[in-house]
């Protein structure tokens, strides 16, 4: 990875002309919005998820089914996308972790092709009683796997293997800025937003805050703080007055 270049777009201002990425997601109509620097879109082919999360999403680089821990982003998707589809649930890259002592609602993680785990936010968008399904050793048909519903927005568990349908694939653009969105600001470590596990890490400069973000892939903001040089990822930018503390040496930076 060239990491000069997401040293250089960390500051930057979005740019007057439209990326490559943004004009080809233009391109695609009302099957595809740009939001966070990413362009979400609905394949036409269908698929069982596992096809899903290896070979669908493969139009343009750096693709894969879509994380959505961000309620702005997953409403968004919904309101410009998913409701197209008005009886059929979409597949997006969440996935449930098998364990003999696993419930119904454990051990659901965002994650891709290769299997990384990057967390689960707290404030899970889940359809009414989902998920509901108990995982067994193996895919045998049980509901490990997340999808989206096409009008509701909320999400569900699925079958990994026995059901075909389409993918929300999530097109990233390669090298993405982060803005600061509050100044003089930190997030409360019981705020949602926090992604466990990636917090307070020692970093030498705000720079490097952004190259751990770009490649934690369910992270869309963190906060620098500049005294103790340290770095917290973040699920997500869009953060609630209630989620927000002051403190003189940290800044929270953002994809939007």
């Amino acid at each position: 990875m060239k990491l000069a270049l997401i040293l250089v777009t960390l500051y930057a201002a979005s740019a007057a002309s439209k990326t490559e990425l943004q004009t080809w997601c233009s391109s695609l109509g009302s099957m595809a919005t740009y939001i966070s620097q990413s362009c979400f879109t609905v394949t036409s082919k269908t698929q069982s998820y596992l096809a899903n999360m290896a070979n669908g999403c493969t139009e343009k680089p750096f693709g894969r089914l879509a994380i959505l821990s961000s309620a702005t982003i997953l409403e968004r998707v919904r309101l410009n996308v998913t409701n197209q589809f008005t009886a059929t649930k979409i597949h997006i890259g969440l996935r449930q972790k098998y364990s003999s002592s696993n419930g119904a609602k454990d051990n659901f993680y965002w994650t891709d092709a290769q299997g990384n785990n990057y967390g689960l936010n707290s404030d899970m968008q889940w359809y009414t009683d989902e998920p509901n399904d108990k995982p067994t050793l193996g895919e045998n048909g049980e509901e490990d796997c997340g999808e989206i519903g096409g009008t509701s927005g909320k999400i569900y568990d699925g079958s990994c293997n026995n059901t075909l349908q389409r993918a929300l694939c999530e097109y990233q653009e390669p090298y993405p800025f982060y803005n600061p969105i509050f100044n003089a600001q930190t997030v409360s470590s019981s705020s949602s937003a926090v992604i466990t596990g990636q917090t307070d890490m020692s970093v030498e400069q705000v720079e490097h805050c952004a190259i751990k973000c770009r490649l934690f892939g369910s992270c869309r903001a963190f906060v620098f703080k500049k005294g103790s040089l340290t770095c917290t990822l973040l699920f997500k930018y869009d953060l609630s007055d209630t989620e927000i503390i002051a403190q003189n040496d940290a800044t929270i930076y953002g994809r939007q």
